[in-house]
């Protein structure tokens, strides 16, 4: 499946490029369906935004990737309703996008928790249990080790949200998921709670 085909003429070969790369990145999401008259629908709706001026190849993926999450996702992250997941993140912006896309998806965030004395603190205290935790690995010249170490022990589901290299995690939690910035958050927080 493509960019509709009828479209050479209207469109420059530029204009498919960036329209077909957004489609094959967001199509090739776990999470989008297979069904071929979706994918159609979802081309149609690409081609629709870039037509209305959405021409901006970041801003164009973003927006039709929030629009394909909640109008072509085989499994809409239902799942994550209401669970209860531990965000440490000290980068602000970042930090509020995550928390954003979470509460949007019906996650309870706890957090963001912006160094990593919080975190332990809420881990080892909090009075409602956690379902996971998604821990950045660099915290204000930090590493949040100890934290996943905690986590560990009490037997609570995270992932690592990083821009560092996989090979620069250590080895003892190089079977943890670990994901790289820029991310998608549900589905992280779906990779954690459903451990």
């Amino acid at each position: 499946m493509s960019i509709p085909g009828f479209l050479y003429g209207t469109f420059d070969g530029n204009d498919l490029a960036i329209m077909q790369a957004a489609f094959d990145r967001i199509t090739a999401e776990t999470w989008f369906t297979s069904q071929a008259d979706q994918r159609e629908k979802f081309a149609r709706l690409i081609v629709g935004m870039y037509a209305r001026g959405l021409v901006i190849p970041d801003r164009l993926e973003s927006v039709c990737r929030a629009l394909a999450r909640k109008q072509f996702s085989r499994d809409p992250l239902s799942a994550l309703s209401g669970k209860r997941i531990l965000l440490v993140e000290d980068e602000y912006l970042i930090a509020r996008d995550a928390e954003e896309q979470l509460r949007e998806l019906g996650v309870e965030v706890v957090g963001p928790v912006a160094n990593v004395g919080d975190a332990l603190r809420i881990v080892d205290t909090d009075d409602e249990p956690l379902d996971g935790a998604l821990l950045d690995i660099a915290i204000n010249g930090q590493t949040v080790y100890p934290v996943a170490a905690f986590l560990a022990m009490r037997q609570i589901p995270f992932a690592f949200v990083t821009g560092y290299e996989q090979r620069q995690v250590p080895a003892f939690y190089r079977s943890i998921p670990t994901f790289r910035k820029p991310c998608d958050w549900g589905m992280m927080a779906s990779a954690v709670s459903s451990t």
